[in-house]
This record gives C-alpha cells, sequence and structure tokens, in this order.
C-alpha cells in the first residue's frame, strides 16, 4: 500500500505487532456517523461507502485509510460518516491507543500520511463543489 512507502521494515513491523486484521460480509456496518470512535482502517480488499444521511459520499478500495479523522481530532473523537461493507472486504484495523504508543517515527509516518490523504480528499472535494 503507498501509505506505508516511506516507513521503514522495521515501522512496518511495528505497526504489524499492534494491527487487527478483519473480514466483513458484505452490508457491514465498520462505523457509525456520530458515535465516538479511537481506530482507524485500511482497506485490504473489496470496497467500503462512506455515507452521510444515506447519502453515498464515495466508495473506497484497496489501499484507502478510513476512519483517521475520529483518531486524529482527539478532542472531538466521533465518527463523521457511516462506514458500511459495500462487498464482502478486508480491513487492517488499528487502534488510536497502539498509536499513540507507537515510536515517534512510526507516528510521524502516519501523522505524514493522514496529511497527504486529508489534502487529496479536500482537493478532490473542491473540484466536485467547482463543478457543481
Amino acid at each position: 500500500m503507498g501509505f506505508f512507502d516511506d516507513f521503514s521494515d522495521v515501522e512496518i513491523w511495528e505497526v504489524v505487532r499492534f494491527a487487527r486484521w478483519e473480514e466483513l460480509a458484505a452490508d457491514t456496518r465498520l462505523m457509525k456517523d456520530g458515535e465516538p470512535g479511537d481506530h482507524f482502517c485500511f482497506v485490504l480488499d473489496g470496497e467500503v461507502r462512506i455515507a452521510k444521511q444515506d447519502r453515498t459520499l464515495g466508495i473506497l478500495g484497496r489501499g484507502e485509510v478510513i476512519g483517521e479523522m475520529a483518531v486524529i481530532d482527539r478532542r472531538n473523537p466521533h465518527r463523521v460518516a457511516d462506514v458500511l461493507a459495500e462487498t464482502r472486504a478486508w480491513v487492517v484495523i488499528i487502534p488510536g491507543t497502539s498509536l499513540r504508543h507507537a515510536s515517534e517515527a512510526c507516528r510521524m509516518h502516519f501523522y505524514q500520511g493522514f496529511l497527504l490523504v486529508l489534502a487529496e480528499r479536500l482537493a478532490r472535494t473542491n473540484t466536485l463543489l467547482v463543478q457543481g
């Protein structure tokens, strides 16, 4: 996954130790809008649907990160959208507490990756708003 391109082998093994792997059946709710959350996920296989008030915001697939905003904003750690498995999917779940206890280099690479993801999503949203 491109998200981990800048991680060293040692940091990758660190992540593998605290990550949890899970298979989801289609239509399984992974995250619920408004609920507290202190974990984020990477989609390994399959697709997940991001929705707000029953409106689809997007479909994310392999290599995408989901749920990072509730982990980043520790002042208000609530989900900002629903996430449902659109198809059968495999995800890697990373607890926020594990991230906060990870090595400084590992945390830095996660936060840099989150910034890139958020910048890409903001640019995509801006383009969609302009196209209207």
